[in-house]
């Protein structure tokens, strides 16, 4: 198993253990993403990846991207996905930046969304 995977796994156990039933997935395909009434789905990015020397390991950073709701309900999403945001803090996910945007769902239209960059791992 890579390092990335590694990372990827460990990232994906932190956050569904602290899910408290408000998550309520958390996967690295973004086609599994299914809208669900009061629950975020979270989506584990493939990372970027930046080597800052020959002879150390490179910084992994992910980028999560948080959705929720229906296209009917983007302002009660954007509530969701905060107190997702808050549940992921308070379980030490290394968070550095969050921002809004759009997710598009085939036949569903654009559910509230935040792109979530975590700091290098």
């Amino acid at each position: 198993m890579s390092r990335v995977d590694e990372l990827t796994e460990q990232l994906k156990e932190r956050i569904t253990e602290a899910g408290h039933g408000l998550i309520l997935q958390v996967t690295t395909d973004p086609s599994l993403v299914k809208p669900s009434p009061g629950k975020v789905s979270l989506v584990i990015m493939p990372p970027d990846i930046a080597w800052d020397g020959w002879e150390l390991e490179p910084n992994v950073t992910f980028k999560i991207l948080a959705v929720a709701g229906t296209a009917n309900t983007n302002t009660r999403g954007y509530d969701l996905i905060l107190e997702a945001m808050d549940i992921m803090h308070q379980a030490d996910v290394n968070m550095a930046t969050a921002t809004p945007v759009g997710f598009d769902l085939a036949g569903a239209g654009t559910l509230a969304a935040y792109e979530i960059t975590l700091n290098p791992m």
